[in-house]
């Protein structure tokens, strides 16, 4: 049987934690595409904006196809897919810019996150020199700021006057839909694209 998502466990309702978790994943998604656009690396953060780049890269992909283009990656995109896509190209154009604000650590920096974290390298036992890996670090270090800069920001967008009521309504009755399709798995995504088009 499976558990009821609006009944109460450990005070807490799990159709109430997948919305709010909900929103903490659209929160974090705004803010990053609000840096993205504070820095040139997209011009619109809306919904529509997002749709509109989606649409454009399916029909290049599309025409490319049709003239026997080799094309890296996917060839189309639904808006979830899209989201995920330019949400990670948005992260590599930041972090890849080492005149982005904390893109370039220093030495001391980079040593102190390395002595912070365990690297290997196939072949070496234990802890990988810093020489063996040192890129990686560095990656590792300009993701982890870039990930605290998003989060501060997004922390920083306020959802207490959101209907909060409303939304878990929604969610339950979203979960009820996915049951009464015999399937039980509505998950986070799924909350989440259907918010985005609200």
């Amino acid at each position: 049987q499976d558990a009821d998502w609006t009944a109460s466990y450990g005070g807490e309702k799990p159709v109430e934690w997948l919305t709010k978790q909900t929103i903490d994943t659209l929160r974090f998604r705004h803010a990053a595409y609000l840096i993205a656009v504070s820095y040139g690396l997209v011009d619109d953060d809306s919904y529509t904006g997002i749709v509109k780049r989606m649409e454009t890269l399916n029909a290049n992909n599309r025409q490319k196809r049709e003239a026997g283009q080799v094309i890296y990656g996917r060839s189309e995109y639904d808006i979830a897919s899209y989201i995920d896509y330019e949400m990670t190209a948005l992260k590599n154009d930041y972090v890849d810019d080492a005149t982005k604000p904390g893109m370039n650590p220093s030495e001391t920096e980079v040593q102190e996150f390395y002595d912070a974290h365990d690297w290997t390298v196939d072949g070496v036992e234990g802890k990988a020199p810093l020489a063996d890996v040192k890129a990686n670090v560095k990656t590792a270090l300009r993701t982890e700021r870039y990930r605290e800069r998003v989060q501060s920001k997004a922390d920083k967008i306020d959802v207490s006057t959101l209907p909060w009521k409303r939304l878990y309504a929604y969610a339950a009755t979203l979960v009820a839909d996915r049951r009464a399709e015999a399937d039980p798995s509505v998950g986070r995504g799924q909350l989440l694209v259907v918010l985005l088009r609200r």
